[in-house]
């Protein structure tokens, strides 16, 4: 684009210049990962995993852009190498997978630029709670209550060898 090639412009005009990636980094002040984008879902291979490596290996603060590389921004796992973040600047609105899964460490600190663009109102996928939300759900209970006046609980999960998750929730609602 125009905008895009002028910006280019000016970046060299400024004394930026082009290094080809390699196993071995430049010196830096802060690594810029912009490599891939929130479609990404696959493991890297190649020179992207290689650059990746090079990349986490560097001594410079890293700051993702919208998700860091190798990470799957809708559900947080990373399939394979990615980047080790120290902040992330998410665009537009917050990423789900940001906060769950392999992501919550890949991450660092996040921060939303909303870019001023108005919702174009999409609904959300997630919603966050706290204490407060959790409050008008979970009414005070009397001192005298017991486990057969709340309810009850089923967990469903797992698979022939797998029911790991599945025994770890029933555990924690019968020790709740």
């Amino acid at each position: 684009s125009r905008a895009a090639r002028a910006a280019r412009e000016a970046w060299a005009e400024a004394g930026g210049t082009v290094v080809p990636a390699g196993e071995k980094l430049p010196a830096a002040d802060v690594i810029v990962d912009a490599l891939f984008g929130i479609g990404l879902s696959r493991p890297l291979e190649g020179a992207a995993a290689a650059l990746v490596r090079a990349i986490n290996g560097h001594p410079a603060p890293v700051l993702a852009l919208d998700v860091p590389s190798g990470v799957d921004a809708d559900t947080g796992h990373a399939t394979g190498i990615a980047i080790d973040a120290d902040h992330t600047l998410e665009f537009l609105a917050p990423k789900a997978g940001l906060r769950t899964g392999a992501a919550r460490d890949l991450a660092g600190t996040l921060s939303l630029a909303d870019l001023q663009v108005p919702s174009a109102g999409v609904d959300a996928s997630a919603e966050r709670l706290n204490a407060d939300d959790l409050a008008r759900w979970l009414l005070p209970r009397r001192r005298d209550s017991h486990k057969g006046l709340h309810g009850r609980v089923l967990c469903i999960g797992g698979d022939h060898g797998l029911g790991g998750a599945v025994m770890l929730a029933a555990e924690a609602a019968l020790r709740t």
